[in-house]
């Protein structure tokens, strides 16, 4: 995968890339990611990238010519179609795991990143995706195209090192009606588990999102506090039963 993200604060988007997890995958060239500062893409002797809003209103919003022809050059070295260019802003397709997971089988990937009161609509309008991480505005756009960067390149193969890390975590798409098969759950812990979470039914698993349970490390004692017993009792059985229903409650707060 190439992920081109086109910023004003390009080290915003190095710094992150280079760090941790991502910067190991970026080394190890499971995913390569260029950042594009495109100030230096205007033809303004003064290098301006935004101007005064037509109709009037606060604010400057970014102008078409520098970002356009920034993505000109970018489309010179790919193939357009199959690259998906992504803006960012509040009122834009909700992030979640799932659109995390099939941008991470994308080709190419193209991010513009705002700032100010924006961008001129002309550049939201070329746009394949609009997405928003949140009902909140940030000063710009490079921490939302970092979340999803972020999101996205984790699950590429490899990324994680350990493809378990995926299994359970947090959104993924589990079928947890097969798991309880592969456990072999009884009809009668079956029943006890439903009557604990308050669920009617066990076609009701099939609508829980799996939130991650509470985790813990050694010692199973620190400062007083045990950790729950179930986890000290080898059966794999009921450590899985108990993590579903941490799981279950934590999905009655959100």
């Amino acid at each position: 995968m190439r992920i081109d993200v086109l910023t004003l604060f390009p080290e915003i988007i190095e710094s992150y890339a280079s760090t941790s997890i991502l910067g190991i995958a970026r080394e190890k060239k499971l995913f390569e990611l260029i950042s594009h500062n495109f100030r230096d893409f205007s033809s303004d002797k003064h290098k301006c990238v935004d101007d005064v809003i037509y109709g009037g209103g606060a604010g400057m919003l970014l102008k078409c010519q520098p970002i356009f022809d920034c993505l000109d050059s970018i489309y010179n070295q790919i193939d357009k179609s199959s690259s998906t260019l992504i803006v960012t802003s509040p009122s834009g397709q909700k992030f979640d795991q799932k659109l995390a997971k099939e941008l991470s089988q994308k080709q190419n990937l193209i991010f513009v990143c705002g700032r100010y009161e924006g961008l001129d609509q002309r550049i939201v309008d070329q746009a394949d995706l609009n997405i928003s991480i949140g009902d909140y505005v940030l000063t710009g756009g490079e921490l939302a195209a970092l979340t999803i960067i972020d999101a996205s390149v984790r699950l590429i193969p490899g990324v994680l090192g350990d493809a378990q890390s995926l299994e359970q975590e947090s959104f993924s798409e589990i079928d947890i009606l097969a798991l309880m098969e592969k456990y072999q759950v009884s009809k009668k812990e079956l029943q006890e588990f439903l009557d604990r979470t308050g669920l009617k039914t066990k076609e009701d698993l099939k609508n829980v999102k799996f939130i991650e349970y509470p985790q813990y490390t050694r010692p199973a004692e620190f400062r007083g506090i045990r950790i729950p017993s179930v986890l000290e009792s080898g059966d794999h059985k009921k450590i899985f039963l108990w993590r579903l229903e941490q799981s279950i409650k934590s999905n009655a707060l959100i």
